[in-house]
């Protein structure tokens, strides 16, 4: 996706989150916006990771109650009018991990993932990673690629965990992964790059996990 379009898409989030009717976790920005009934398809949740959640009352922080608006990023990623620099915008890649497979020892199985960590390391500032995994729990059947997106972490970018699809439940965080809760991949995606621009990264990342997850939690 071009800056420009990743910086639309940022905006079209925050604003289509302004109706009570209508909130970012409702909606499918396409050629056309698609209205969910209730994202995931289910009402909320009790006894799970995490308080009770009701998903139809709109109590998610959006707009100017966001803690990750236009106004509360640093002026690091700002022009002189206050606008988003494209080229401040992060680079947080989408990883699809819902298969499972017996695992060997053949460093080539690995070797995509790998040399996009690298990649996100050594052309990027600011980067992160969203991992699609098993519904609802976000997690990858291979030890080998969860080791390494861990690794990622160490190194100063975020991981995101989600379901697959338009996840029907709650991804809880796990470890150092970030808990995306009924999030599909996309909107998680938007979200840690706004957690990003806010929040940093770097060698204390891991000291920042909890203010990443607190936005993924209330918004």
């Amino acid at each position: 996706m071009k800056p420009g379009a990743t910086a639309s898409a940022l905006s079209w989030c925050r604003s289509s989150a302004s109706s009570p009717r209508a909130t970012c976790r409702k909606a499918t920005r396409g050629p056309r916006l698609r209205r969910h009934r209730g994202h995931g398809g289910i009402l909320g949740a009790v006894g799970h990771e995490g308080p009770p959640t009701i998903t139809y009352i709109p109590v998610r922080k959006h707009t100017f109650q966001s803690e990750v608006n236009l106004s509360r990023l640093p002026a690091a990623v700002k022009d002189a009018h206050g606008e988003l620099l494209a080229t401040a915008i992060p680079k947080v890649s989408i990883v699809k991990e819902a298969n499972y497979y017996a695992e060997g020892e053949d460093a080539e199985d690995d070797a995509d993932l790998a040399a996009l960590i690298e990649r996100n390391a050594r052309r990027y500032p600011l980067a992160g990673f969203v991992l699609e995994g098993h519904a609802p729990y976000g997690t990858t059947a291979s030890i080998s690629r969860t080791r390494m997106l861990k690794s990622a972490v160490e190194r100063g970018m975020p991981v995101a965990i989600v379901g697959r699809g338009n996840n029907e439940g709650f991804t809880a965080p796990q470890g150092v992964f970030i808990g995306g809760r009924n999030l599909t991949s996309t909107k998680a995606r938007l979200l840690l790059m706004a957690c990003l621009m806010r929040f940093g990264a770097g060698s204390d990342l891991r000291k920042k996990l909890p203010q990443y997850q607190a936005v993924f939690d209330t918004h």
